[in-house]
């Protein structure tokens, strides 16, 4: 194996596999990237066995195909070290890769191609392609409520459901739902899956052109996203997603309109002397004004107030400051408006103008 390659196109690709979600990594193989030379391109493979990284480098020159794993991350920090705009050469001799540029030169032990997870062949039953910018956005607009470490393993995941022309995309922790939809030409079909925490991390972290399309792949247990030359493919979370149709709000007695910019500012002094732990504020709602106050065990205490349109009667509830702020920061609208019934149930936040995404939180009880 040798070929010879300018330092930026290796760099990015290398950096985009070497920090791949690697806490799983029981085995030693895994911390290695698989580098395949053909004649025309290499290929840079990197794996946890929940997901799967595929990079194709086209611009470079190839003298001698072959195939080898090397530690992902010592190669990266090698390549890195180079001088911007240097040559890199790259080839194996003596069971060693060696990795040279100028007068530099690097001996990295290298393991067999055969240790590595063998890549599995998929067969996908459905595909369609999306705009980049519109996918993104919608993972963001409920990425952040997912859960992190729940028994209930499907929570820790985002739900996708797609039907004609539809897509939605559903994430809750037990203590906040958000609920995301998008419209979009060529969904003709009806399905359900769940995409894992950490292939959502990963696949966001190439969602940076946004005027390309990805290609995206389903079967029963698997997922495959490809943006030009690069491939993701994420093992689906296998369960049945809480119905979270039944915890939106279909009528309320209380109705509050705020401007969202002007309620994130207040939030964001006001939970400054809040618990460090819990974060807990009040709202105290009454015609037409929000008093939010917060206190801590310091026995110190913050409280403002802020000018609403609102008609109902007088309500105090409690909610985590971060929840509410999370949310906010997401819609980031001129109008906000929350719905609900009393202090003890969940409040429905969402665009006064716009109810493509919907966001729920449930009380706290200080």
């Amino acid at each position: 194996m040798k070929f010879i390659i300018q330092r930026e196109l290796i760099l990015k690709p290398l950096q985009k596999i070497s920090n791949i979600i690697s806490g799983k990594n029981f085995l030693p193989i895994l911390n290695n990237v698989l580098i395949k030379v053909k004649k025309k391109y290499i290929k840079l493979i990197r794996t946890n066995l929940e997901i799967e990284i595929i990079i194709k480098i086209i611009s470079c020159k190839i003298y001698k195909s072959g195939t080898t794993t090397v530690l992902a991350r010592k190669f990266f920090d090698i390549c890195r070290s180079f001088p911007e705009l240097s040559i890199i050469n790259i080839e194996i001799k003596n069971l060693r890769l060696i990795i040279s540029s100028n007068k530099t030169k690097f001996y990295l032990s290298i393991t067999s191609e055969n240790n590595f997870p063998k890549l599995e062949i998929y067969t996908y039953d459905l595909q369609f392609f999306i705009p980049i910018n519109l996918l993104k956005n919608l993972i963001k607009s409920t990425q952040f409520s997912m859960s992190k470490n729940d028994i209930r393993y499907y929570l820790n995941g985002m739900l996708f459901e797609f039907s004609k022309n539809k897509i939605k995309s559903v994430t809750t922790d037990g203590h906040r739902l958000s609920i995301s939809n998008m419209f979009i030409e060529g969904i003709k079909f009806n399905k359900s899956i769940i995409i894992p925490r950490d292939s959502i991390k990963e696949l966001m972290k190439f969602l940076d052109n946004k005027k390309d399309f990805l290609n995206i792949k389903i079967s029963n247990n698997n997922i495959f996203f490809k943006i030009g030359n690069y491939s993701l493919i994420s093992k689906l979370i296998e369960g049945i997603y809480p119905d979270y149709k039944n915890i939106c709000l279909k009528q309320y007695d209380n109705f509050l309109q705020a401007d969202c910019n002007k309620l994130y500012e207040a939030i964001s002094r006001v939970s400054l002397l809040s618990n460090e732990k819990f974060k807990g504020i009040r709202l105290y709602i009454s015609k037409n004004q929000i008093k939010i106050t917060a206190n801590n065990s310091s026995h110190e205490e913050a409280e403002e107030f802020l000018n609403i349109l609102y008609e109902g009667n007088n309500i105090e509830i409690c909610f985590n400051a971060i929840y509410i702020l999370d949310v906010l920061n997401i819609l980031k609208c001129d109008k906000i408006k929350l719905l609900f019934n009393n202090n003890f149930s969940g409040i429905q936040i969402e665009n006064f103008l716009n109810k493509g995404s919907i966001y729920i939180l449930m009380p706290m009880h200080l």
